[in-house]
């Protein structure tokens, strides 16, 4: 009689670890306040720092009179302050929590930004170039997808595609 039970059982546990786990999501997802997600990269969801905490990740790092903060193409932008009082752009990546500021210089070349991309399947790399503290280029994937990459300049890691 308890073997009929446990089947009972075994499917009302997963019924309720399903529900939870949907929960889970929904109050990622639906809270201002929460992580939100993002399917951008890689076509991978990938959790994104809100507002106050990208604010709040920038002010201990040392930034002050954090302004104009906006998330686009899988990053953050923003202007800020530096310690030493100069007004500076930086980006931050919601991954990591990674900030690049516009006035550092690259720590990859442009041919090692190229080579990472290429093993990383990419194709027709083309415009690759640093700006604003971060590398940029276009290419194609595998599925010959024209994109758009945004790429750390500490060690060429793609931070963000999209399809141009």
């Amino acid at each position: 009689m308890k073997q009929r039970h446990v089947p009972h059982v075994r499917v009302a546990l997963l019924a309720l670890a399903l529900s939870a786990a949907g929960t889970a999501v929904a109050q990622q997802t639906g809270n201002a306040g929460a992580m939100q997600a993002d399917t951008s990269h890689h076509g991978a969801h990938q959790a994104t720092m809100t507002e106050a905490q990208v604010r709040a990740a920038l002010e201990g790092e040392g930034f002050r009179n954090v302004r104009d903060l906006e998330f686009e193409h899988g990053l953050w932008s923003a202007d800020v302050d530096s310690a030493d009082g100069n007004k500076i752009d930086v980006y931050l990546d919601p991954a990591s929590g990674e900030v690049f500021p516009d006035n550092a210089t690259a720590r990859i070349s442009e041919n090692e930004v190229r080579a990472k991309l290429t093993a990383g399947g990419y194709q027709h790399i083309e415009d690759v170039e640093f700006d604003d503290g971060i590398w940029k280029a276009e290419a194609r994937n595998a599925q010959g997808q024209k994109l758009n990459l945004r790429i750390a300049p500490t060690d060429g890691r793609v931070l963000h595609e999209r399809i141009d």
